[in-house]
């Protein structure tokens, strides 16, 4: 008898479970969306979600379902969509019915904080206090820090390339040390800190952002996967993010803040904006928000995290594309000789718009291999829309998979070609302005997106002034899956002359 009750409550428990995880399944079926397949028992569409790099399985749900399509994330139903009108309303027209995200639980109390995770007011008053860091004039004021970091990194560079066999440097990993020099760079510009040698393999804030960026729940896919129909397993699965480090930073901003307060020095940097955040900790608006010093430290942390890979991978990868065209690398090359031979050598802040053609290469390269896979809009209130036959309720989430909607041949003809003239001046009326997604759209876009472009053009222009590089059997970098939010790559290696 007792085997008996203990069965039918094991049976009546595992019954209880299945009818959970589907609770929601038929929901985009009822809206007439194509789906990318049944939902597989308990998970989903989603079995396969750590199988293959994020961007590149978007590519391929585009590529055979097109622009809108329904994807059920565990027990979440999703409508994914790569038309760039459809995104344009989501975003920013009717912004007022999809202005949230979801709350990821990264299994960090700090990482939990990231601005772009939070409730729509809170993450508003973050945003805020956030903005005056990406002013002109802010970045206008960086220069002088940016150009001193790029002349060192140049002379590091130059240094090595002298010294190795025939003056040519053999597998010389540019992402990787574009990683260490930007990590130097945003210290100097933003927190007024000089990293001293940001090449050491022992630098510790230079490991700790690296090591973020190397997520714990890669070696765990299903169980990560199971979070998706069955949430409360979030409690023992490992992080997206490496939690300790994120500690280790914490622990390292607080004693930052601690000092410059101390020392009564106003440098009007992220430090300054960070602790005047910290004296409104006790107002009424800052305690209903439940923003706090955690809030505050975890901006700070974003400036690395959102930044450091995603530019260094970007301007790595742009060389790549570069040389494997050699048409574009000439172009490069000429209208950069040209630009020098105009300004006498001097390349800042006040003439790097004039390199056009270097931008657009940087563009294209964001276009295609962004270092974020997806970005994403909750509904706030049941929307429809006639043109798209769309009927959205309240709770619905709206997934933009940028690899895939970046790669929409109705906006970008022969999408896997590296074209740079797609992003020339002249061809700007050509392109709807909510083609290229990798920034976001919206008022839930990059807050950094200038200080990002500009900073990789500044980068590459300073590098390909001293510097050529050759392609190698190993100059491609291969996507391996890490989730549905990012998109890291192997090393991948150039070797280097001098020109």
């Amino acid at each position: 008898m007792l085997a008996f009750v203990l069965a039918f409550i094991l049976i009546t428990v595992l019954v209880g479970l299945v009818i959970y995880a589907r609770w929601h399944y038929g929901t985009l079926e009822k809206l007439g969306i194509p789906m990318v397949g049944k939902p597989f028992l308990i998970f989903g569409n989603t079995i396969d979600a750590y199988s293959k790099a994020g961007g590149a399985l978007d590519i391929e749900r585009f590529n055979k379902f097109g622009p809108i399509y329904g994807v059920y994330e565990g027990r979440h139903p999703q409508i994914h969509i790569c038309d760039a009108e459809l995104i344009r309303l989501v975003t920013t027209k009717d912004s007022e019915y999809f202005n949230d995200k979801r709350r990821l639980d990264f299994r960090d109390p700090l990482l939990n904080e990231m601005p772009d995770f939070q409730a729509y007011e809170k993450w508003k008053v973050v945003r805020n206090f956030l903005t005056p860091a990406f002013s002109s004039a802010k970045i206008k004021l960086m220069m002088g820090s940016m150009v001193v970091t790029l002349q060192r990194f140049c002379d590091h560079l130059k240094s090595e390339v002298v010294s190795s066999p025939g003056q040519k440097m053999e597998k010389f990993n540019l992402h990787g040390e574009y990683f260490s020099m930007i990590t130097d760079l945003i210290s100097r510009c933003c927190f007024s800190i000089e990293i001293e040698n940001p090449s050491d393999p022992q630098n510790l804030f230079v490991n700790i952002v690296r090591g973020l960026l190397s997520p714990d729940n890669v070696g765990y896919p299903m169980l990560e996967v199971l979070t998706y129909s069955f949430p409360i397993l979030q409690k023992i699965a490992p992080g997206m993010m490496n939690a300790k480090l994120s500690n280790d930073f914490g622990e390292i901003f607080s004693e930052m803040m601690a000092a410059r307060k101390k020392s009564g020095e106003n440098k009007r940097d992220i430090i300054d904006l960070c602790l005047e955040q910290m004296d409104k900790l006790d107002t009424p608006e800052y305690k209903r928000l439940n923003i706090t010093k955690r809030t505050i430290i975890c901006q700070a942390l974003v400036f690395f995290f959102a930044g450091q890979d995603q530019m260094s991978s970007i301007a790595s990868c742009m060389i790549n594309n570069m040389l494997k065209n050699p048409e574009v690398e000439k172009k490069v090359y000429q209208e950069l000789d040209q630009f020098l031979k105009k300004h006498n050598g001097k390349i800042d802040y006040e003439n790097i718009s004039e390199l056009q053609y270097l931008f657009a290469c940087i563009t294209e390269t964001v276009r295609l291999v962004p270092f974020f896979s997806r970005t994403e809009r909750v509904c706030t209130k049941d929307w429809e829309n006639k043109e798209f036959d769309l009927k959205i309720k309240e709770g619905m989430t709206m997934i933009i998979p940028i690899w895939a909607a970046n790669r929409n041949p109705k906006y970008f003809p022969n999408p896997e070609k590296f074209d740079p003239e797609r992003f020339m001046p002249k061809n700007k009326d050509k392109l709807h302005p909510y083609a290229l997604t990798s920034f976001g759209h919206g008022p839930r876009n990059c807050i950094g997106q200038r200080f990002s472009n500009e900073t990789m053009v500044l980068l590459s222009a300073f590098v390909l002034k001293q510097f050529k590089f050759h392609l190698r059997s190993d100059s491609e970098p291969a996507y391996v899956p890490a989730g549905p939010f990012f998109s890291p790559h192997t090393p991948f290696y150039f070797d280097v002359t001098l020109r």
